[in-house]
């Protein structure tokens, strides 16, 4: 009786002594998964703020050779500019839509550099805020031979949320090109539109260089 009293007790502290070993590891397993999931955390947020503070960078450069001649309504302000287009009076070279002036450039530029061309003509990057204004952009794309341009869409300050850099509203319409976004080579942060996809939207990286429309 008493044997076996004595080997139930060395069984149970056997069994006790494997379940304190597997807990143990387990929970050394679990420190080091959550340490890895942190560590991951912070080398995406890392990145992430790399590519924000950079495009910033890129779109804060100051803006110079500021011409009232390419104005989109020539010899007036860019409020007054604003004012007339919606009157239908666009400038020469300034394609009127809405009440919105347009103008489209062939010149490869980067996202950056597109950006501060717009504003030099007292405009901004294109914003499409309706499947309307998409057409019409497509339509004009198409007809002064645009193989692709840049829209001011950026998903720069977190992943897939893709907002317009003159306002930093989230964007409401979306026409992406089939599998896009794909954050290809995880350095896609912008959007162009291109014509081989009938101009539907792709990112694409910032440095890249392509056309570009501006509105005002």
């Amino acid at each position: 009786m008493f044997d076996t009293f004595n080997k139930r007790k060395t069984r149970m502290h056997y069994i006790f002594s494997i379940l304190i070993f597997c807990l143990s590891n387990n929970i050394v397993i679990g420190y080091s998964v959550n340490s890895n999931d942190k560590e991951n955390s912070d080398f995406n947020d890392y990145t992430r703020y790399n590519v924000a503070r950079d495009l910033l960078k890129e779109l804060k450069s100051p803006v110079t050779g500021v011409s009232e001649r390419s104005s989109p309504v020539t010899g007036l302000s860019s409020s007054a500019a604003r004012k007339a287009c919606y009157q239908g009076r666009c400038a020469t070279g300034w394609t009127n839509f809405g009440n919105t002036c347009y103008y489209f450039d062939h010149e490869q530029v980067t996202f950056a550099e597109a950006n501060r061309k717009c504003q030099q003509m007292h405009g901004q990057l294109v914003e499409v805020e309706s499947e309307a204004e998409w057409v019409f952009l497509k339509t004009q794309a198409e007809k002064k031979s645009l193989d692709n341009f840049w829209i001011a869409l950026t998903d720069a300050f977190e992943e897939n949320d893709w907002s317009w850099i003159n306002t930093w509203r989230t964007a409401s319409f979306s026409i992406w090109s089939p599998g896009q976004p794909d954050n290809y080579n995880s350095d896609e942060h912008c959007a162009h539109a291109i014509e081989s996809r009938q101009y539907q939207w792709n990112d694409w990286n910032w440095n890249k260089q392509a056309a570009f429309v501006c509105e005002a």
